[in-house]
């Protein structure tokens, strides 16, 4: 499609990339299936950047240099993205899953200054600017994870059933059957 594309990640699977797409001013980060070519936008609300897939390629990790600032988690299926934190950082999971690095990244300038290339994300070539840190954070659940059905037996009592079916009974025939109508 007509625009930029940046920043690829593929999934640990290998069957899917992330990356990062300018069209018509807004940046989005979406998910391209190898096979079969689906190319679909997960996140257009925001400014996403630098992509990087969970462990076990159910969620992606991405940061954001505008409006609300920080480390984002979305499900690869699409939905509404967690905030992680506000650090603005460069996300990578640890091979558990448990937990994010963040590398911290620089500021976006404030506006234009007449850069050509003023893309908010721009992949570092050099070292890292002096006094750069690393931040290590646990990486939030996934919606529902650890979801368990608990099932239990409901207690049966078979004298207030009783009273129960009694007290049914008399307002059902109280209300409709008193009158020979």
């Amino acid at each position: 499609a007509p625009g930029e594309e940046r920043m690829p990640a593929v999934s640990p699977d290998g069957r899917r990339v992330a990356y990062i797409a300018r069209r018509d001013r807004r940046i989005e980060l979406r998910v391209l299936e190898l096979e079969g070519g689906r190319d679909v936008a997960i996140v257009s609300d925001r400014a996403a950047g630098h992509p990087a897939w969970s462990p076990d390629g159910a969620r992606i990790a991405f940061t954001t240099g505008t409006g609300t600032i920080g480390v984002w988690i979305v499900s690869a299926d699409g939905g509404p993205p967690n905030l992680a934190s506000r650090r603005h950082a460069r996300p990578v999971w640890t091979p558990d899953g448990a937990e994010l690095l963040l590398a911290e990244l620089a500021r976006p300038d404030p506006g234009y200054n007449g850069d050509p290339d003023r893309h908010p994300f721009r992949d570092g070539a050099g070292p890292a600017p002096a006094g750069a840190r690393l931040w290590r954070i646990a990486a939030p659940r996934p919606v529902d994870g650890g979801l368990t059905e608990l099932a239990y037996a409901a207690p049966a009592d078979a004298e207030a059933n009783g009273d129960v079916f009694d007290r049914l009974t008399a307002r059902l025939t109280a209300l409709y059957y008193s009158d020979p109508a």
